[in-house]
């Protein structure tokens, strides 16, 4: 079994190249800081902790699509670039001691705590939260996208589309496509073909946006040559999708629509959006990011490359983040349509 999600898999120049170019910074300061016919200055030893911050600087913002890959060597890299500058510091402070006179001395120790104080300041936000945020709102969006146009269609035919209709089986994202601004597809579509076959191999090859969490960097957006989807209408028991019955209309959700999921996040079923094929709870294990076959799957109900959480589309259209603490048995409550659970914390 394979853990989800997945470990990153870091590429070795990149942690080679950060500590080069601390070796390359340190050495021309150092080339000039320690020079022999240089004179030690009061604010040496700043110099040395203000180059620390650059070099954080600039590897935390300057190269941000790395910044996952990084994760695994953040702490190795703050100890080798806080000790490399402490021991550079000692070295002016030598220097300073040898070259100035006392007062010197003193006027660069008062110094110093000034601007460590000015490293943490500066520095703090680049490591606090998470890095993730804007790719999290963006899977917000692309739930809320398809919320609307759930809700639309329901207006239409009162009624939500079938998970999966007809024979051969056509997925309720191909009856989605007209709400999501890709009519052309749905109109392109032949029923009378299954969904990886001609005319409709093609269009399910196409990799559409809002069917892909963004938080997935990295990741092929295809499964077997097809365009990915990472949202799911979960099929259950008394669920708005029930096995062998048809979808229940809006109004039939007596549990509460604000208390109802109706699309989760499936990041770990390796899903292509014209396939017909959802999570099903009589198949997957109601929790999070449970272990899977095969690296990058997961076997569970709710599967997120979020941290902490996935996203969930309730009936009422809203969109709610639950905690991947949230136990099987609220899960499963918030699966029923006839129940309100409104006697628990979730």
């Amino acid at each position: 079994m394979y853990e989800f999600p997945p470990p990153p898999v870091t590429p070795i120049w990149i942690p080679v190249g950060y500590v080069g170019l601390m070796l390359l910074a340190w050495g021309r300061a150092g080339y000039w800081l320690l020079h022999p016919r240089r004179k030690a200055q009061i604010y040496d030893l700043s110099v040395w902790f203000l180059l620390a911050v650059g070099i954080t600087i600039f590897v935390t913002l300057s190269v941000p699509k790395f910044a996952e890959f990084l994760n695994p060597f953040v702490w190795p890299y703050l100890m080798v670039l806080w000790s490399g500058t402490a021991i550079n510091a000692v070295l002016g402070l030598i220097k300073l001691f040898f070259d100035g006179d006392g007062w010197q001395v003193c006027q660069s120790f008062l110094l110093l705590p000034l601007t460590i104080l000015l490293v943490n300041f500066v520095c703090e936000p680049f490591f606090r939260g998470d890095p993730r945020g804007p790719r999290r709102s963006a899977c917000k969006n692309n739930l809320k996208q398809i919320g609307l146009a759930l809700h639309n269609y329901h207006d239409v035919y009162e009624t939500l589309p079938p998970r999966i209709d007809g024979e051969p089986p056509r997925s309720w994202r191909v009856d989605l496509l007209p709400w999501m601004e890709r009519k052309d597809l749905q109109e392109s579509w032949n029923s009378a073909v299954p969904w990886d076959a001609g005319t409709n191999r093609s269009l399910s090859e196409q990799v559409l946006p809002f069917w892909i969490c963004p938080s997935a960097k990295g990741r092929n957006e295809r499964v077997n040559g097809m365009g990915r989807s990472d949202y799911s209408i979960p099929e259950s028991e008394q669920g708005i999708y029930s096995p062998g019955q048809p979808a229940r209309s809006l109004r039939d959700v007596t549990g509460g629509l604000s208390s109802t999921i109706l699309v989760v996040e499936a990041c770990g079923q390796d899903l292509a959006w014209g396939e017909p094929r959802d999570v099903d709870t009589a198949k997957n294990r109601v929790d999070f990011n449970g272990p899977g076959q095969k690296r990058g799957e997961s076997d569970s109900l709710l599967s997120s490359y979020h941290s902490s959480g996935a996203h969930m589309l309730l009936g009422d259209g809203s969109i709610r983040f639950l905690s991947q603490e949230t136990s099987p048995e609220v899960l499963k409550r918030l699966l029923d349509a006839t129940d309100r659970v409104d006697d628990v914390e979730w």
